[in-house]
């Protein structure tokens, strides 16, 4: 989450959302640099990667589902937009959805990948990992991740 003094916060490593300690967020200066709270994720640079190709975004949504991950294993996924267009719903909140090429967590190449497709895509889809969008408001990517999500289901019934 970008915060109003150009800083940002991070959920840290391995952290359990339904028991998520504010105090104990990941916490960087404008710069990126670590200023304090538990060790910060491993993705960390993917979240700056996005946050600087969307300077409008105030926060970035990544998580792994089940889902997300099964769809950007799928033999036949279209690689430029690996959902079709299903309903006018998620055309609004998703768009197209683009895949990028598998990278082992924690390889800062992954950010390079991003970099090529966050700028003109609301969301993409990391292989075999996870999806990430940045939004301009904190609340704004999650109805979107959900809608994200449920339609991964389709492809795969």
């Amino acid at each position: 989450m970008r915060l109003s003094d150009g800083g940002y916060l991070m959920t840290p490593t391995n952290a359990s959302l339904g028991a998520l300690d504010p105090a104990k967020l990941s916490r960087f200066d404008a710069g990126g640099r670590f200023v304090d709270g538990d060790p910060a994720t491993k993705e960390a640079f993917l979240h700056f990667c996005m946050h600087g190709q969307r300077r409008d975004a105030g926060a970035v949504v990544h998580l792994h589902s089940t889902q997300s991950v099964a769809v950007s294993i799928l033999a036949d996924v279209d690689p430029s937009d690996v959902l079709p267009p299903l309903t006018a719903y998620f055309v609004m909140r998703v768009g197209r959805l683009p895949l990028v090429p598998y990278f082992p967590p924690g390889d800062e190449a992954l950010a390079k990948a991003v970099e090529k497709l966050c700028s003109p895509w609301r969301a993409s889809v990391v292989c075999s990992i996870s999806a990430q969008q940045p939004a301009q408001s904190r609340s704004a990517p999650v109805p979107a991740q959900a809608t994200y999500a449920a339609f991964c289901l389709t492809p795969l019934t």
